[in-house]
């Protein structure tokens, strides 16, 4: 008899939740297609997500929220015919079960005007669109790097309570999980000009704080209400960065190992306050966030020197105070016309003041309701690294779309994504990654 495995666990238990429960269940299918626009123009993104969503209410006073996703990844394991023959389905249908949220709602406890949320939990701060520096409670998942935005949820506990138009929000967090990072060039984008080799990738430690309260804890607040028709909020965060930080010992005095590289998760406190509203037709918004991160350094051990003392020579990985901010706008102009524009100071995996650069992010597009599609002329973000060499710093990543609805609640999105960079630029190692996707959805 086949042993049972997880994800058959997870459909009988909630098989038997929905037959004794009453439980509203929603969800999407997603089949998500990419295909590298140069050079080889091989297949480089084949994935298809089953997402779940359950809802329900006990009572007035609980109720539960989960989103489940099955995620089933196109194209096959690489290994050996050992492998292939062994492992089957395994090797060939490649899959995972992504436990994004699942969490208890309890209304109004301990007191009338406070509601509690135990579990696992997506918690989002920030009122800019997509691109948050005060949203640092949950981990980033950068494995879909063209879904930015995305976060896993976090086992947390979050109480908030309200009072007339304001409200302030706790959390605790047990238990810290790193991001999830991309792979490839991407991977050499984020980590910059730290890029880890891949025949370095075996040898370098992961430094995962250890479970004592006080290294894996992180905790919260925001503050939030409502002035002259604005949306605003400040809030306090303390924890670790999510973003992991390259920390190197080169030794060149022929004592120890020449090289010691690992990653690491420093400690940071981050202060932020964002805010939200509309001036006439104009929307805007902004957030600010001041951070306090722990530094990294790198050392570097020079050989004996027979005039002068030993020496070490260091230099700032990252760390120190910063602040980074985010301003957008947008507006409808007459015939459904779209346009959506932010920039942005400091991207999420630049850690130290001096590696923080500017990004314009921009989408255009119009409507055409009565004949269910959309056209967007352009979408993307440009990089500028360096205004007095704008020149030889810029980089982007931008291009046409096109999004059809053939029926209710069905979507298909065609596009191209084109990419250039010079040096400095942190499109740079993805400069030659140009690509077309074609995407599928259906809400239910």
């Amino acid at each position: 008899m086949r042993k049972m495995t997880f994800p058959a666990i997870v459909v009988t238990l909630l098989f038997f939740t929905f037959a004794f429960a009453q439980i509203e269940i929603t969800g999407s299918l997603e089949t998500n297609n990419r295909f590298r626009a140069t050079g080889e123009k091989e297949v480089t993104w084949n994935e298809n997500t089953l997402s779940l969503f359950f809802n329900s209410n006990f009572s007035d006073r609980a109720g539960l929220y989960a989103d489940i996703r099955f995620v089933s990844v196109g194209k096959s394991e690489k290994g050996n015919i050992e492998e292939y023959i062994s492992s089957g389905v395994a090797y060939t249908q490649p899959w995972d079960v992504e436990f994004r949220e699942a969490y208890i709602d309890i209304y109004g406890f301990p007191l009338n005007n406070i509601d509690l949320r135990i579990g696992k939990q997506r918690i989002a701060w920030g009122t800019a669109d997509k691109f948050n520096p005060t949203d640092n409670l949950n981990p980033d998942n950068l494995d879909d790097i063209y879904a930015f935005g995305d976060h896993f949820g976090s086992n947390a506990v979050s109480a908030t309570c309200y009072f007339g138009l304001s409200r302030l929000q706790a959390v605790y967090i047990p238990v810290f999980t790193p991001a999830i990072l991309p792979s490839g060039e991407w991977l050499n984008a984020f980590m910059g000009s730290s890029g880890i080799p891949d025949s370095l990738l075996p040898l370098i430690s992961h430094n995962i704080p250890d479970d004592r309260i006080t290294k894996t804890s992180s905790y919260g607040a925001k503050f939030s209400s409502m002035f002259g028709g604005f949306d605003f909020s400040i809030s306090y965060y303390k924890g670790r960065e999510d973003i992991p930080v390259v920390c190197s010992k080169i030794n060149l005095s022929q004592a120890g190992p020449p090289i010691d590289v690992s990653i690491e998760h420093p400690e940071k406190e981050v202060i932020g306050f964002d805010f939200a509203g509309s001036i006439g037709k104009l929307g805007i918004w902004g957030e600010f966030a001041y951070n306090n991160l722990k530094k990294v350094r790198s050392v570097q051990i020079p050989p004996p020197d027979l005039r002068t003392a030993f020496t070490l020579t260091t230099s700032l990985t990252a760390g120190g105070k910063f602040t980074k901010y985010v301003l957008g706008c947008d507006y409808t102009f007459p015939n459904n016309v779209y346009f959506n524009l932010q920039y942005l100071h400091g991207f999420l995996h630049e850690l130290k003041k001096d590696d923080l650069k500017d990004y314009f992010i921009v989408r255009v597009e119009r409507d055409f309701p009565n004949k269910n599609f959309k056209l967007i002329p352009l979408n993307g973000i440009i990089s500028i690294a360096d205004w007095d060499k704008v020149e030889d710093t810029y980089g982007f990543s931008i291009g046409p779309g096109l999004e059809l609805r053939p029926a209710d609640a069905l979507e298909i999105n065609i596009g191209l994504f084109v990419i250039g960079a010079k040096p400095g630029s942190f499109f740079y190692h993805a400069r030659d990654l140009d690509e077309l996707y074609f995407k599928v959805e259906y809400s239910f």
